[in-house]
């Protein structure tokens, strides 16, 4: 700032930008180098979070698969303009199958929301071997992101006596479940990637805590025709009509309810469970504490009407109804004998709740 044209200046000033903002290049994460499907390296969970996928440049993941797999591959991304605000990014995810190593199997266009996010899904991989999935796209932005992989192995094929062969894989992190002892138990929350294969039930364990509810709805793509879930008993007899959704009404004690969930066709399909309060949960245990008061104190008053009806006392026997002794049979013969016609006494008479006895005349 003293000497703009010092030499030494410009060049320390250059020196000290470089380090405080180094280029991306020597930011990029420890999964590089992967700038083309030859340097793909395998994908590594641990190596999922906070990558970098920096401006004119690729990155590449390789995944080794069997044919059949359910494969889901989700980015959420972060765009950074470089100096020029105008400059974005526009982020793809495309996966490549052996074979074809040049043209994508599938690909998609991450959300243009400021971020770049967005998920890759292919329900069944039609063959074995190294699978390639690469992120890219044009401008200079720099990409921050988080990549996750999903791969759910095919369902296992019973043999001839209907039996799963010794060893044979379960259809995912949930197996074994496949009957009431074995049964998984879900929390509060989301459990994804789950599939459910023909003729191999899944068997849930909720725990729903003193006076409060549960909901359970199977979350699953209708494109394989539907997933049927319902609360069973530890012999598997229904306990609630079979659908997507199960709600577990409140109880004093706390409750330890199966879900069982089963394949509609003989198609496999990958679902997601969750389990959570009722929609507005609080809101809506006040308005069911509001009914079981409003209900409780209709019963009160029923009861205390009963009891009030029951206390008063009883006509003794032959006695005239009230509305009857209220009436003077004497002034009645009285005002007879006096006059001939007499229009009050002749309303009275027709506003009288009983007919005197003739006695009484």
């Amino acid at each position: 700032e003293l000497d703009p044209a010092d030499d030494d200046a410009r060049w320390n000033l250059e020196v000290a930008y470089f380090k405080q903002h180094p280029p991306c290049r020597m930011r990029d994460d420890d999964h590089e180098p992967d700038d083309s499907a030859g340097d793909a390296k395998p994908y590594d969970p641990q190596k999922g979070q906070k990558r970098v996928l920096c401006g004119a440049n690729e990155d590449w993941y390789a995944l080794e698969l069997p044919a059949g797999t359910l494969v889901q591959v989700q980015v959420k991304g972060k765009v950074t303009p470089t100096e020029d605000d105008d400059d974005t990014r526009e982020v793809a995810l495309a996966l490549y199958a052996p074979s074809q190593p040049a043209e994508p199997y599938k690909r998609v266009v991450l959300k243009d929301d400021g971020g770049g996010s967005g998920s890759l899904t292919v329900k069944r991989l039609p063959e074995a071997g190294t699978w390639r999935f690469q992120l890219s796209g044009p401008g200079r932005a720099e990409v921050g992101y988080d990549v996750s992989v999903a791969a759910v192995p095919p369902c296992p094929v019973p043999g001839a006596d209907g039996t799963l062969p010794p060893g044979a894989p379960g259809d995912d992190d949930a197996e074994p479940n496949n009957d009431a002892m074995a049964a998984t138990e879900l929390k509060d929350g989301e459990r994804p990637n789950l599939k459910a294969c023909p003729g191999n039930p899944d068997w849930f364990l909720v725990t729903v805590p003193p006076k409060e509810a549960r909901s359970v709805t199977v979350k699953h793509s209708p494109e394989d025709g539907p997933l049927v879930a319902e609360v069973v008993d530890p012999t598997g007899v229904a306990l609630s009509p079979a659908g997507a959704g199960i709600t577990v009404p409140a109880a004093e004690t706390e409750q330890k309810v199966l879900v069982r969930v089963n394949t509609a066709t003989e198609a496999e399909n990958l679902y997601t469970i969750e389990v959570k309060k009722p929609e507005d949960g609080d809101d809506d245990q006040d308005k069911q504490d509001k009914q079981d008061q409003d209900e409780q104190d209709k019963q009160d008053k029923q009861d205390q009407d009963k009891q009030d009806k029951q206390d008063q006392p009883k006509p003794a026997p032959g006695s005239q109804p009230q509305s009857m002794n209220q009436v003077d049979p004497q002034k009645l013969i009285d005002e007879l004998d006096k006059n001939e016609q007499n229009p009050q006494l002749q309303k009275l008479l027709k506003n009288l709740p009983a007919v005197p006895q003739m006695e009484d005349y």
